[in-house]
């Protein structure tokens, strides 16, 4: 037996499975057919009765859901701690260190009247959703704006180009982030471990009941998938292991202390201090690239615009040299 997914869906398959004839039920029917061969039975009666001719059906449809549902959970944990990874890196690149060096010069610029403000070596992540807060005195412009227009001037070679790369994390990365919860995902990893070992369990018991015409392709079918779900088990019990570790790293990286509690910063905790100020950085980001954009093309332009006027000034000024030639002299004098 073997259950094609593009012909019948995961969800049509859990209805299925949700109400599948008790053995009361399958005896009333069979009883029926039994007594009574010569009257049809109903279509529910009948779709129950031919369910029941599967040999182990409910355990053979328990573990191809399953192996569906495995596939979307494990899946699911994986690109949640790929994506902290990624957003960890990125947070240590020497982009996102450009961006906090000029901050806190531009902190220090601004507070320089203040012996101990205008000297500070750093600053608390805190601060990073007040940056557009910060307005110049005639409200025209922000201080996020400013640090956004100084970065794109000093360090982004490739402004205005397909290659301008934005140098903060996408706010969409850390926004995922904020939901990843090590102890959830070790607990979903367990309850998907138990699981697992449940199906294999049954898929040995259909293989060992299954007549030799039954048998095939579901064994290989179920070897198969048993064999690649323990090693992505196994796969994603490190990765979590090896994103806690990274995590507590950027976090040392940043000098965070744990709250007074004692209780370790989660990810929320510190992606949440990062996500509006991404938000906002991009934003402004995105605008002052077209801007530059914009401006490229308008200088195009003029240089365009200034090559025809001096191109036309050219050929007029051929003209004039013409006009006073040989032939026009000998014209004058009326010798032509």
């Amino acid at each position: 037996m073997h259950f094609d997914t593009s012909v019948m869906e995961l969800e049509t398959m859990q209805k299925i499975f949700d109400n599948r004839p008790e053995s009361s039920e399958l005896a009333t029917v069979k009883n029926h057919t039994e007594l009574y061969p010569d009257i049809p039975l109903d279509k529910p009666e009948q779709f129950l009765y031919d369910l029941s001719q599967i040999p182990n059906f409910n355990d053979r449809l328990f573990c191809f859901i399953y192996q569906s549902t495995f596939e979307e959970a494990i899946s699911s944990i994986e690109t949640k701690l790929n994506n902290l990874k990624m957003t960890c890196e990125v947070l240590q690149s020497n982009s996102v260190q450009r961006v906090l060096g000029l901050l806190l010069s531009l902190g220090n610029y601004m507070n320089g009247g203040s012996r101990t403000r205008g000297q500070a070596d750093g600053f608390g992540l805190e601060i990073l959703a007040k940056v557009k807060n910060v307005k110049s005195r005639d409200n025209s412009t922000s201080l996020l704006h400013y640090l956004v227009f100084q970065y794109i001037s000093r360090f982004d070679d490739d402004a205005g180009t397909d290659k301008a790369k934005l140098p903060v994390p996408e706010p969409s990365d850390v926004s995922q982030a904020t939901f990843v919860n090590f102890d959830d995902i070790k607990k979903d990893l367990k309850k998907i471990k138990k699981d697992l070992e449940g199906c294999e369990k049954k898929a040995e018991s259909v293989i060992k009941a299954s007549e030799p015409t039954n048998l095939q392709p579901f064994k290989d079918n179920m070897k198969s998938f048993i064999t690649r779900a323990n090693k992505q088990y196994k796969e994603e019990k490190s990765n979590v292991e090896e994103c806690e570790q990274i995590f507590t790293k950027v976090l040392i990286f940043y000098s965070l202390q744990p709250k007074s509690d004692d209780k370790p910063l989660t990810p929320k905790d510190f992606f949440s201090l990062w996500l509006a100020f991404c938000t906002d950085f991009k934003d402004i980001w995105k605008k002052e690239q077209q801007r530059i954009i914009r401006k490229r093309v308008e200088d195009a332009q003029k240089k365009v615009d200034r090559m025809k006027l001096e191109r036309k000034q050219s050929l007029s000024n051929t003209r004039a040299k013409k006009a006073g030639g040989l032939k026009a002299r000998l014209s004058s004098k009326g010798m032509i």
